[in-house]
């Protein structure tokens, strides 16, 4: 399987890539919402884990704008703030929005959603 991972933040970045790199996926990283709407663009992804707030662009920015590219790849919103999110632009971009306290349960997502047994 292989998936972007998006976060500003290294230790974030390292600790998700390795999580899922110990399961024999492939991992691309990306340390901003721009770099992470370039990959997306550039490359196929099986999903992929966006940061909400990362600069320049949101994970439901980078979300909305490869939806409206036609962009069906799988992803998850990986927040600590799921509380302040608009919850129709989740609807529309069709995103699994996760708690970052849900490490455990990520991988078992990604896996759900890259098989199309998850709802979105």
């Amino acid at each position: 399987m292989k998936v972007l991972v998006a976060d500003d933040n290294e230790d974030v970045r390292f600790m998700m890539s390795t999580l899922l790199q110990f399961r024999g996926w492939v991992v691309h990283t990306a340390t901003s919402g721009q770099e992470a709407l370039d990959l997306l663009g550039s490359d196929d992804y099986d999903a992929a884990v966006l940061d909400q707030t990362m600069p320049p662009l949101s994970g439901l920015e980078v979300a909305g704008l490869r939806r409206a590219a036609g962009d069906d790849t799988p992803f998850v919103l990986w927040t600590g703030w799921s509380s302040e999110l608009d919850r129709d632009e989740i609807t529309r971009c069709g995103v699994i929005v996760m708690d970052k306290s849900d490490v455990n349960r990520l991988p078992a997502m990604l896996e759900a959603l890259a098989a199309g047994t998850a709802s979105r």
